[in-house]
C-alpha cells in the first residue's frame, strides 16, 4: 500500500480515498457531542451560527462534509510539497500523513472557523514559497498579507503569523523595504476595513466586547492514554523524519533547502499558536500538524524499504487502536 502511495496515479489517489475512509469513519458514524466543539462557529468578532445549526440538526451529515473538505486540504498540501520540489519525487505521502494525523484528536475532523484559519494560513505559505522564483512580488506580498489578516479575523492568535511571514520574506529574497511594506499594509489593511465595519454597524462602543480573542492555556487534557499515544508516536516521528531528512539534504538544490528552512520555521511559530486551546490537543493543533505532515512524510521515503512499510502499518494501526480501543 505504500508503494502504490509513492506512485503518484490514479490508483493511489484511490488509495488515498479508501484510506481516508478508514481513518475517519469512525468520526462520521460516531459525532462528538456539541459540548465538546470548544466554539467550533466563533471568529474574532463574529459567530457563524449556521455552522452550529447544522451540525445539532445533522451531526454525522456535518462531519462527513467536514471529512471531504479535510480532504480536500490534504490534496492542496500534497500539490504544494509536489509543486515545490521539497521531496524527490512525487507522491501521495503528505496528503496520507496529514489526514492520519488529523485522525488522532475527533474535534480536528470537524470543520470550523480554526480550519478556515489553517488553510488561509497554508495559502499564504504557498504563495510565500513561490516568491524565492519572482523578479517583481509586491501584489503578491500585498496579497499574502490580506491572507494573513483574513485567517486573524477567524482565529486571532493568527496575529503570531505577521512576524513568521516576514521572516520568511528574509529567508527567501534579498530584503527590500517596498516588499516588506506591501506585506504589512496588506495585512493592515483588511484590519483597518474590519474595524470600520464594526463602526459602521453600531458596534464600535462595545468593541472589546464584541471581541472573542480565542487565547486560552490548556487547562485539561484528553484522555491519558490517547494523549500519550500521541505524544510518542509523535516525538519519535519528528526525530526519526529529521534525522532522515538531514541525510538527504545535501542533496537538494538551495532553493529547496532555503523552502525546508522556512517549512521548520512555519512550525515553530505553528505550535506556539498552537497552544491557545483549553483542551490539549485541541482545534488549534490543526496549525501544527499542515506544517508537521510535510516534515512526517519524509519518512515514508527513505532508501530501506522494511522500515518505512513497517512505520506505515505501525502509525496506522495506532490511530486505529487510538480510536476504537480509547474512549473520548
Amino acid at each position: 500500500m505504500l508503494r502504490i502511495l509513492k506512485q503518484n496515479d490514479l490508483l493511489s489517489a484511490i488509495t488515498l480515498v479508501l484510506l481516508c475512509l478508514l481513518l475517519k469513519g469512525r468520526y462520521v458514524w460516531h459525532p462528538l457531542p456539541l459540548a465538546a466543539l470548544q466554539d467550533f462557529d466563533r471568529g474574532l468578532f463574529f459567530t457563524l451560527r449556521g455552522l452550529h445549526s447544522f451540525y445539532v440538526k445533522s451531526p454525522a451529515l456535518y462531519t462527513g462534509l467536514s471529512v471531504l473538505v479535510q480532504f480536500g486540504l490534504s490534496l492542496y498540501i500534497n500539490y504544494i510539497v509536489n509543486r515545490e520540489k521539497l521531496q524527490h519525487q512525487k507522491s501521495y505521502l503528505p496528503a496520507f500523513t496529514f489526514l492520519l494525523y488529523t485522525s488522532f484528536v475527533p474535534i480536528l475532523n470537524v470543520f470550523s472557523t480554526l480550519f478556515i484559519a489553517n488553510t488561509l494560513l497554508f495559502i499564504a505559505f504557498g504563495k510565500t514559497l513561490q516568491l524565492y522564483h519572482m523578479a517583481k512580488v509586491r501584489k503578491e506580498c500585498f496579497d499574502i498579507g490580506l491572507l494573513l489578516a483574513l485567517a486573524c479575523l477567524f482565529y486571532s492568535p493568527a496575529i503570531l503569523f505577521v512576524l513568521l511571514f516576514a521572516i520568511l520574506l528574509f529567508i527567501l529574497r534579498p530584503f527590500s523595504l517596498q516588499e516588506l511594506t506591501a506585506f504589512l499594509l496588506g495585512c493592515f489593511t483588511l484590519l483597518y476595513v474590519s474595524a470600520a465595519l464594526l463602526f459602521l454597524l453600531g458596534k464600535g462602543n462595545s468593541f472589546l466586547q464584541v471581541l472573542h480573542l480565542q487565547i486560552s492555556l490548556p487547562v485539561k487534557t484528553i484522555p491519558l492514554l490517547p494523549l500519550i499515544t500521541l505524544n510518542t508516536l509523535s516525538i519519535c516521528m519528528v526525530v526519526y523524519s529529521v534525522f532522515l531528512l538531514n541525510q538527504n539534504m545535501n542533496k537538494f538544490p538551495m532553493a529547496v533547502r532555503k523552502k525546508w528552512t522556512a517549512v521548520s520555521v512555519y512550525l515553530g511559530f505553528a505550535t506556539l499558536a498552537g497552544l491557545f486551546s483549553s483542551v490539549f490537543p485541541g482545534l488549534p493543533w490543526l496549525l501544527v500538524i499542515t506544517p508537521l505532515c510535510i516534515i512526517l512524510s519524509t519518512a515514508f521515503q527513505h532508501d530501506k524499504e522494511k522500515n518505512n512499510t513497517f512505520t506505515f502499518y505501525f502509525l496506522l494501526l495506532s490511530v486505529l487502536a487510538v480510536q476504537w480501543l480509547f474512549k473520548y
